[in-house]
């Protein structure tokens, strides 16, 4: 797929992606940094809590991934299913 054929990020086909950021983030807010926030302010802005924490894994170099190993693991899950056909598709 073309980039230019990728929806824009608040297409309704990437609510799934969302929703499931949104739990990621709220189980692990401690962990983010984001514990302050409400779990409705962190669902209501996850484009832009997925943002900065992509944000700072790209100025953290290695050290990022030794401590949100966990992160990368679940964004790399996320986009693996994403390109999975659903069975009844």
């Amino acid at each position: 797929m073309a980039i230019e054929d990728v929806p824009p990020l608040d297409d309704p086909s990437h609510n799934a992606m969302r929703a499931e950021l949104a739990r990621l983030f709220i189980a692990n807010k401690d962990r983010l940094g984001i514990g302050r926030f409400a779990d409705a302010d962190i669902v209501a802005n996850v484009d832009d809590v997925a943002h900065v924490v992509l944000a700072r894994a790209a100025t953290a170099g290695p050290r990022f991934a030794e401590r949100f190993g966990w992160l990368v693991d679940a964004f790399t899950r996320l986009e693996m299913d994403r390109r999975v056909a659903p069975l009844d598709g």
